[in-house]
């Protein structure tokens, strides 16, 4: 009886551990090596969401991007997200608004945009982007949106 209880305590210590490690790992946005092997941009008819889905030289994936959560809800009010995959598995972590980990998903939005997309470029584009273009224009538009929710901000 008392060997069972204590494999059950190791056995919950155990999963408490991963779960933190998990979250830890899921909440630090990560340094990515350029170039990018891959970086898509994509968006929803819901309203607001869009993110980039990003491999960077290294091989590591992270996804990020800005969530709306309902149609009632103003832009400025959408969450921003990070993804990751732990154990095969894409798990997501929203920021809370005005967050420290919302910043860190700005600033890599940001280092994404810059690495691909002039900033001259992306102003006096419009819609006039090529392809290769495009995923590089949904990071200075997530950049841009989480600027403009903190006030201006640094750019």
């Amino acid at each position: 009886m008392k060997r069972a209880l204590g494999i059950t305590s190791l056995t919950l210590a155990l999963a408490a551990s991963a779960a933190g490690a998990g979250y830890l790992y899921l909440t630090q946005v990560p340094r990515l090596a350029y170039p990018l092997q891959r970086l898509d941009g994509w968006a929803l008819s819901d309203g607001g969401s869009y993110g980039l889905d990003a491999v960077d030289a290294e091989g590591r994936v992270v996804l990020l991007g800005i969530q709306a959560t309902g149609l009632d809800v103003p832009e400025e009010r959408h969450l921003a997200f990070i993804g990751r995959p732990l154990f095969g598995l894409p798990l997501t972590v929203t920021a809370g608004l005005g967050s420290t980990l919302e910043g860190q998903i700005d600033a890599l939005a940001h280092q994404i945009a810059r690495s691909g997309l002039d900033e001259a470029r992306w102003r006096k584009a419009g819609d006039a982007l090529n392809p290769r273009e495009q995923p590089y224009a949904v990071a200075w538009s997530l950049h841009e949106q989480l600027v403009a929710r903190r006030g201006g901000g640094r750019e």
